[in-house]
């Protein structure tokens, strides 16, 4: 996938008078599982963020909170209790703030997604927004090159998050990017399908893996991978810094490998593999136990095929981005 989008060595441009330099904005990201605030004062004239005002997360889990039966519709006791804790945190934005949502998908494609969305809404300062899966994958890049600076054609880009993966590169004045549906879930789901012969509607977790269910699981990644990846997107990756964003990425590799780093070699991951593929959810002690193996074993597999030795991990998401991104504020 490509398109075109002006490159600057703040990332991107927009046309206000001086006096009209200063903003007060707020972003709350709605996703399947969490939902985040942030607000700030920037400076859209020097694209700068002056001060951070509020910054938050809480769990909401709206995927796993949907009605068995079509067409797809929430359950409404996870649409009161996240309307009231959202509306909670709205209460603490401070002065007058320009507020977007940032709507998952999931929203549009339920019957009751789009009346909890306009409940959010506090007057026509605020405006709901879906993030397509290609802005998504560059404000993704944008949000991980503020903080490496440097070229921008040095990385490439990769997020895994609860409804998908995409990973984007920058060539040219265009973005390069390879998106799919392949998440922590629904990785996990194809290993307990395809490798342990289990349903994954009636088991959960796929531990313990063991020698022979970690061999076969890798190779499963990697002839995923290699069938979704085209040649020319390989090439295109040679020779660029990976950069991982999300939590499997910068939770799992965290929690399993060390607490104390964000740079993981290939060898490193393999090892970690190793050392849970024998363990049961209780052993492995973590949130999401069911998840945490199958979450190296995506990585370790992925990495193989994109032939790439090491693994920079960074904390941030599209909100950062989002916030000075001009067209969401148009």
């Amino acid at each position: 996938m490509r398109w075109v989008f002006f490159f600057t060595t703040i990332i991107f441009t927009t046309t206000v008078f001086a006096n009209d330099c200063v903003k007060n904005r707020a972003v709350i990201e709605i996703g399947n599982y969490n939902t985040k605030f942030f607000q700030a004062v920037l400076n859209v004239c020097k694209n700068k963020i002056n001060r951070v005002l509020l910054q938050k997360s809480t769990v909401l889990n709206f995927r796993e909170n949907l009605e068995n039966k079509r067409p797809l519709a929430f359950k409404k006791d996870i649409l009161q209790k996240a309307e009231s804790k959202i509306k909670e945190t709205i209460k603490e934005l401070k002065g007058k703030p320009d507020v977007i949502i940032l709507a998952n998908n999931l929203f549009k494609e339920t019957t009751n997604g789009n009346e909890f969305l306009r409940k959010l809404k506090d007057g026509p300062s605020t405006k709901i927004i879906f993030v397509s899966t290609k802005t998504k994958a560059v404000l993704n890049f944008i949000s991980a090159y503020t903080i490496l600076g440097d070229s921008p054609s040095k990385y490439l880009v990769w997020d895994i998050g609860a409804s998908g993966m995409n990973l984007t590169a920058f060539e040219k004045g265009v973005y390069h990017s390879h998106n799919d549906n392949l998440s922590s879930i629904t990785f996990k789901n194809m290993v307990l399908n395809a490798i342990k012969k289990k349903t994954h509607l009636k088991k959960n977790s796929p531990n313990p893996l063991k020698e022979e269910g970690v061999r076969s699981s890798i190779e499963l990644i990697r002839l995923y991978t290699r069938f979704e990846l085209k040649k020319e997107f390989l090439e295109l990756a040679k020779n660029r810094l990976l950069i991982g964003i999300g939590g499997p990425h910068t939770k799992t590799l965290k929690k399993l490998i060390s607490n104390n780093k964000n740079f993981y070699s290939k060898e490193e991951i393999k090892i970690a593999i190793d050392r849970y593929s024998n363990k049961s959810d209780s052993d492995i002690n973590t949130p999401s136990p069911d998840m945490q193996v199958t979450n190296l074993i995506m990585i370790y597999g992925q990495m193989l095929e994109l032939r790439k030795e090491n693994l920079l991990t960074i904390n941030t998401n599209i909100i950062n981005a989002s916030i000075l991104y001009p067209s969401f504020w148009e």
